[in-house]
C-alpha cells in the first residue's frame, strides 16, 4: 500500500474518531437541515466501516463526501468542514513524506480536530447524533 494513502487513511480514521462512531435519530427543522444531517449520517456511517487503508475507493469517496458537506453544512460549519477537507487533501498530497506530514500537523493538526470536536458538538444538537 503507497504511504501517501495510509497516512492519508490515517487522517480519516482521525477525523471519524473526534466525530465518533454514532447513531441518528431524525432532524428536526428545514429541509436543508434535515439534507446535511443525512450527509453526516452517511459519512460517518462510511468513517465507522472504515478499516482498510488500502482500499483506495473508500478513501477517495470520504475526502469526497467531506467536500460535499462541507458545502451543504449550516454557514457555522463551513469553515470547520472546509477546514478538514483540506486538512485531508494536504495528507494526501504529502505523498507518505514525513517532513510534509509533519509540517502538516504542526500547522493544522490542533485546528483539525477543534473543527472535528465542533462539527460532532452539533452534530449531536442539531442531528440526533449520539456517541457510542
Amino acid at each position: 500500500m503507497p504511504a501517501r494513502r495510509q497516512y492519508a487513511a490515517a487522517a480519516a480514521l482521525v477525523v471519524a474518531a473526534v466525530i465518533g462512531v454514532t447513531a441518528l435519530t431524525a432532524p428536526s427543522g428545514n429541509d436543508q437541515a434535515a439534507d446535511y444531517c443525512t450527509g453526516l449520517r452517511t459519512y460517518t456511517t462510511a468513517l465507522g466501516g472504515f478499516n482498510d487503508p488500502s482500499d483506495t475507493a473508500a478513501l477517495d469517496k470520504l475526502i469526497q463526501d467531506a467536500s460535499g458537506l462541507a458545502k451543504s453544512s449550516p454557514d457555522s460549519l463551513k469553515a470547520d468542514w472546509t477546514l478538514l477537507h483540506g486538512y485531508l487533501e494536504d495528507v494526501r498530497a504529502a505523498d507518505g513524506d514525513q517532513a510534509k506530514l509533519q509540517q502538516i500537523g504542526a500547522a493544522t493538526g490542533r485546528q483539525a480536530s477543534e473543527a472535528g470536536q465542533r462539527i460532532a458538538e452539533h452534530g449531536t444538537r442539531s442531528c440526533g447524533i449520539t456517541t457510542a
